[in-house]
């Protein structure tokens, strides 16, 4: 959703967000993208700002704007996780994101009862 305005004020009824905020001619650096948890609010001094449900909407705009589709997946670019709920870890050998290893699951007991 394009804003008409250039705050947003994230609450539990709008759920966590992802934004974007850019001038009139973009030249999208990382520090003009984020995620956002209820409670909090963002103001930019950039003349728009786009609120998205998802990383993936994210991504596409990203793509949209800047033109060019791996950027958004660099290292030192996607929104770090946490706060963002998709965990990813940074290749060295590429500088792109990558899924996180599944985080263990809890064992059985050891002694399970008969």
């Amino acid at each position: 959703m394009l804003l008409t305005t250039t705050t947003f004020k994230c609450t539990e009824e709008t759920g966590p967000k992802y934004w974007l905020a850019y001038g009139a001619t973009p030249g999208l650096e990382a520090q003009q993208i984020g995620y956002i948890t209820p409670g909090f609010q963002i103001t930019t001094g950039q003349t728009y700002l786009e609120i998205l449900d998802d990383e993936a909407a994210l991504s596409a705009r990203v793509e949209e704007l800047k033109g060019d589709a791996d950027w958004y997946w660099q290292c030192d670019v996607r929104v770090p996780s946490p706060p963002q709920p998709n965990a990813w870890e940074c290749d060295e050998a590429t500088g792109y994101s990558v899924p996180s290893p599944v985080q263990p699951t809890m064992s059985e007991p050891e002694n399970p009862a008969p």
